[in-house]
């Protein structure tokens, strides 16, 4: 391959950097990617807000009448569909709208599910308020709405009456004129995800991550948040996750990826496969993985991409855990109270930080973990003292 279109905002730079050792010329389509600094020289870049595919379309026009593109892709999820759309309209090869679809829209990737008897949440595609009322004669409250094309929690509400459900139900087809999911409510004991590399249809690399507190718990107010890596569930535990990730995968019909799959255990001890995403991870973690494995996800990324295979394999003695933390105040931050004690405790510990600088303004708008004013990695051969250490940081550190 000489020539590789990647569309991706500024934050995805160590993605392109990558893919730029590897490949004659990398064309980067994004937004205020020209004026960044430290790319590689065979990067050449071209501005484009890819969210809008009239935009992405026009931009990448002109792109091809100049270089002689032999594929496009992206590691940013809300890019995925308008780059399919565009590899079909300029027959570039790889995955088609038809082929993401499954692994954009919930309902139709919930259908996937029960076709493959792949376990999820009961659901249904709500378009009108007769569709409502027959879930609820069904499934009764609570129960969950979120949006068929999203990803995180944004717009996912916890729905305990049929006032409340009447209430978002007008605002998904009134105000935001969309459909939506709702699906039956799950007494949630532990969720994380199955965060793996896909070769010709087979997960050939994979971690298994537990989140805590549980995400409807912190969507409102990110922070405080943890996710680990672990390598240490009970056996039973680890081996049904990865069954179910691929056959999740199957029903999918995801061939050559990275993909998120999320998974929940309720109270009865029920394993059920959530939500699906033929993408890289947010929420930091690629750089949870690749800490406790001893890579870059990065260049894992671009291998897979370019030479379309992965060669590592799961090394099991290091486990990772992040803190997600955000000030305590919406002045300007004056201090990092305890900062200095927490590096003298574990210092050795703490493997990654990025911390806010004194006078810089908190984040108040607040969406999902990678919204938060700072973070902590800490890895240790033992999960139980990744998890004692983040409990300490998180109790110690203020921002203020």
């Amino acid at each position: 391959m000489n020539t590789l279109v990647i569309a991706a905002p500024p934050v995805y730079q160590k993605y392109v950097n990558a893919a730029a050792l590897l490949c004659p010329e990398i064309i980067w389509i994004g937004p205020d990617v020209i004026e960044l600094d430290n790319k590689r020289e065979n990067v050449i870049c071209f501005e484009a807000n890819a969210r809008v595919y009239e935009e992405l379309h026009q931009v990448f026009r002109q792109v091809i009448e100049q270089y002689p593109v032999e594929q496009i892709e992206t590691p940013y999820e809300f890019y995925i569909e308008n780059v399919a759309y565009l590899r079909e309209v300029f027959q570039i090869p790889g995955s088609t709208v038809a082929q993401i679809v499954p692994t954009r829209y919930k309902d139709v990737m919930k259908d996937c599910f029960v076709q493959h008897d792949v376990p999820c949440a009961k659901h249904k595609k709500i378009s009108n308020l007769v569709d409502l009322t027959e879930f609820v004669q069904l499934h009764g409250y609570p129960m969950i709405f979120k949006p068929l094309n999203n990803a995180g929690s944004r717009n996912v509400f916890r729905i305990t009456s049929e006032e409340e459900a009447v209430e978002k139900a007008k605002y998904f087809l009134d105000v935001l004129e969309e459909p939506f999911l709702a699906e039956e409510f799950i007494d949630i004991q532990q969720e994380g995800s199955y965060d793996v590399v896909i070769v010709g249809g087979k997960v050939v690399f994979g971690t298994i991550s537990v989140y805590e507190p549980l995400v409807l718990e912190t969507a409102a107010r990110p922070g405080g948040q943890r996710i680990y890596i672990r390598h240490d569930l009970p056996k039973e535990l680890d081996q049904a996750i990865r069954i179910y990730g691929q056959k999740a995968i199957e029903a999918l019909n995801i061939t050559h990826s990275f993909a998120h799959i999320e998974y929940m255990i309720d109270r009865k001890g029920r394993l059920l496969i959530g939500e699906v995403g033929a993408r890289i991870p947010g929420a930091q973690i690629p750089l949870l993985m690749g800490l406790s494995q001893g890579i870059s996800m990065e260049q894992v990324w671009a291998e897979h991409l370019i030479y379309r295979s992965c060669q590592h394999e799961l090394n099991r003695t290091w486990h990772t855990g992040i803190l997600f933390i955000n000030a305590e105040t919406d002045q300007p931050i004056q201090k990092l109270e305890n900062l200095d004690l927490i590096l003298q405790l574990y210092g050795e510990a703490i493997v990654y930080q990025q911390l806010p600088s004194i006078g810089q303004l908190p984040k108040l708008h607040r969406l999902n973990m990678d919204d938060t004013d700072a973070f902590i990695i800490v890895k240790d051969r033992s999960s139980k003292r990744v998890k004692e250490i983040l409990d300490d940081i998180s109790q110690l550190l203020k921002i203020t």
